[in-house]
């Protein structure tokens, strides 16, 4: 995916990159097709402060994880109370069917996820 493309001179910015990056996520290389399971996606996903998940989560396909800047908290409930916070400088590394969270971030949080299928 082209993240931007010089016209006429501009720099244009593409809706579907632009709609992404205002949601606070940001694809950097790749394509996963969870249908066919095959494939893998490097992405940047940004919490805004304060902002919180309510229910696990749970997938097909490997997931690592770094948190490269700000505050995460893993496993707080659905009023995003409680759980297990994580320093900058944390990974972890998922296999298919883990589940994970619920994930809040008091002051906001930047990751840097990589999604994988096995051979």
């Amino acid at each position: 995916m082209s993240v931007k493309t010089v016209v006429g001179g501009r720099l244009v910015v593409h809706i579907a990159v632009l709609v992404a990056v205002l949601a606070g996520l940001m694809f950097l290389a790749g394509a996963l097709d969870e249908a066919g399971k095959s494939g893998s996606r490097t992405r940047l996903l940004r919490f805004a402060p304060g902002v919180f998940t309510t229910a696990p989560f749970v997938h097909e396909y490997w997931e690592e994880v770094y948190l490269v800047d700000g505050d995460l908290t893993v496993g707080n409930d659905a009023e995003g109370k409680g759980g297990e916070s994580f320093p900058p400088g944390t990974y972890a590394c998922r296999p298919p069917g883990a589940v994970h969270g619920p994930f809040k971030s008091n002051r906001g949080c930047l990751l840097l996820e990589i999604h994988y299928y096995g051979q």
